[in-house]
């Protein structure tokens, strides 16, 4: 649970060892960014928890490695977003 720590950046391969994570909760913190290498190795997760953040570009190909996910939470962040910038 790292949810409420101000974390604005999340350095590539950061969770690359933790290959039997099966839920991540990153809510509620600073992240403006969701790119390609940010979840690499992740891929037995099932809940990635990403609401109430301030997510401005998006990297769809973030997610590709979960062929495990269920259920991904972008809640409070797109609607709020000015300039908000989707690759798929």
């Amino acid at each position: 649970n790292l949810n409420l720590n101000s974390i604005d950046c999340i350095e590539p391969n950061t969770f690359e060892r933790l290959n039997y994570l099966k839920k991540l909760d990153l809510s509620s913190n600073r992240i403006k960014t969701i790119n390609k290498k940010m979840f690499i190795g992740l891929f037995e997760l099932k809940e990635l928890l990403l609401n109430s953040n301030l997510i401005e570009i998006l990297d769809f190909d973030s997610f590709i490695e979960m062929k495990n996910l269920k259920m991904l939470n972008l809640k409070h962040n797109i609607s709020s977003i000015k300039n908000f910038k989707l690759n798929i």
